[in-house]
């Protein structure tokens, strides 16, 4: 399994611009089981940040790219914490409803083997000063932005 994070690390010093497919989540009860490799921020076209986890499949060794665009997705990453070559639990749980009936929100588990709680802080502090680093007049981190801190939650 080394070879792989050693690639993996070389690719990325290399900054070959390579992007892992991303894992669908297109159907109720899909779950993902795998080694969680990283997380860092990513720029959408929209001009938003988002953290994207990479994560190896344990059963067929693909790497996929999980974007944690999804408040539901990214809190069970922040709470779930899972630490680098970590084994990770992911699952779709399906669309539910909002409180108030209006909306419906995308609903997952995240469970990992071993947690590094500073890592996630670190990512979420790298997240907010990408965006603030890419819109220095004010829209990264505040007014205007989808950012929004780790306690929040739209239920």
């Amino acid at each position: 399994m080394s070879d792989f994070f050693d690639e993996a690390d070389e690719s990325a010093k290399a900054g070959s611009g390579e992007q892992n497919p991303t894992m669908k989540w297109d159907e109720d009860g899909k779950v993902l089981k795998g080694i969680f490799v990283e997380v860092r921020p990513q720029g959408l076209k929209s001009g938003d940040i988002v953290l994207m986890a990479t994560i190896k499949e344990i059963e067929t060794d693909q790497v996929w790219a999980v974007w944690l665009s999804s408040r539901i997705l990214l809190d069970g990453f922040l709470e779930a914490a899972p630490a680098t070559g970590s084994k990770v639990y992911i699952m779709f749980e399906g669309k539910k409803p909002t409180k108030d009936g209006q909306r419906e929100y995308n609903m997952f588990h995240v469970r990992a083997e071993v947690a590094d709680h500073e890592l996630w802080r670190d990512a979420m502090s790298a997240k907010a000063n990408k965006a603030i680093e890419l819109n220095p007049a004010g829209r990264g981190a505040g007014e205007g932005s989808n950012f929004k801190g780790p306690s929040e939650s739209p239920f």
